[in-house]
Formats: C-alpha cells, sequence, structure tokens
C-alpha cells in the first residue's frame, strides 16, 4: 500500500534528496500524500483537501521557480482561518465561510518559495480554543495513539488540534499557522 519510493516520514531533506537524485516528483509525491490522507479521514484533520487539479496547478508553477529554493516540492498544510487564493476560509465556522480573492501573505511567501498547498486544517471555531475540540468538522484525533489528544499537553507546549497531526500523520512537511 502506497508508494515505496516515499518513505513513512516525510522530511524536507529527505524530499530534497529524493528530487535531487530523480527518484522522486512532486507529481508522484502528491498523490501519495493525497492518498495518505483519504485513509485517515477518521482524524478530521483536514476541512478542506485541494483536488488533483488544484494542485496540479501549484506544481506546474514549480517550472518558474528555481529548483534551488528552499521550498521547492515542499508540501504544507495551512490552518482553516489563513486565506489561500480561491480556496473557502471558514475558521470552522461555515456561516463565516468566504472566498479569498489573494493568499495572505505568509501563504503567498511560502508558494513564491516553491511550497505546494495541499489543504486547510482544522481548528477550534475562530481558533479561540487551545485543543480542538468545538469544531463543525469534527474533533481531531491522536495521530500517535488511539484516543483523544491530551489537552494539556497541547497546551503545555503550544501545539494545535489539527496542525501537529496532519505533520505526524506525514501527510505534509510543513505547516503555516498563525500566532507563535
Amino acid at each position: 500500500m502506497g508508494d515505496k519510493r516515499i518513505p513513512d516520514i516525510l522530511t524536507i531533506s529527505c524530499i530534497k534528496e529524493k528530487y535531487a537524485s530523480g527518484q522522486l516528483t512532486p507529481e508522484i509525491l502528491t498523490d501519495e500524500i493525497s492518498e495518505r490522507i483519504s485513509r485517515d479521514r477518521e482524524y478530521n484533520i483536514w476541512i478542506k483537501v485541494l483536488g488533483k487539479s488544484e494542485i496540479n496547478g501549484y506544481i506546474a508553477n514549480l517550472e518558474h521557480i528555481d529548483r534551488d529554493a528552499p521550498l521547492w516540492g515542499i508540501p504544507f498544510a495551512i490552518k482553516d482561518n489563513i486565506d489561500l487564493a480561491g480556496t473557502a476560509t471558514t475558521a470552522a465556522c461555515p456561516k463565516y465561510s468566504y472566498i479569498p480573492s489573494e493568499n495572505a501573505e505568509a501563504v503567498r511567501r511560502i508558494i513564491a518559495a516553491g511550497g505546494i498547498p495541499i489543504g486547510k486544517t482544522n481548528l477550534d471555531q475562530f481558533a479561540t480554543g487551545l485543543v480542538g475540540v468545538r469544531s463543525p468538522y469534527g474533533e481531531v484525533h491522536n495521530a500517535m495513539r488511539d484516543g483523544p489528544i491530551c489537552h494539556r499537553c497541547l497546551a503545555r507546549h503550544g501545539c494545535r488540534r489539527a496542525s501537529a497531526p496532519a505533520i505526524r500523520t506525514e501527510r505534509v512537511c510543513a505547516r503555516y499557522r498563525s500566532g507563535r
């Protein structure tokens, strides 16, 4: 199950090495990530996962970016209170949903550095809580073991609800969220 060229643990350095050696392409990597995300739907990590054609648009844009750019071909997740042009921002509140016409500045910079957005991650409505239990998109589950995420641990370590599982389940290498 899954592409054997792609390790279970995704790191930026590993991906860059595989790109440089010709063992991997952004198309193959993002297809595998999409497959992994589909297998882990019950974690409720994602509010919106970009479709293949949307992701392929960002991959096509890589032709205009130097392969030595720091994030060339690196998949990333965006917390759903940060704008990605053409993709609904809900802040985990469907009635608040709007479609931004441009990217948030941080997202623009990540894409300009070669990053490939994969989707938008779950959060407490309007990012007002610490641990993501107040979302109509479902409570995010612990990616490291069965059961809920330890709320005290999340609060102590400053890790937000869906961003950490998105990385832990090896679906993206980085995430962008507002705050610290």
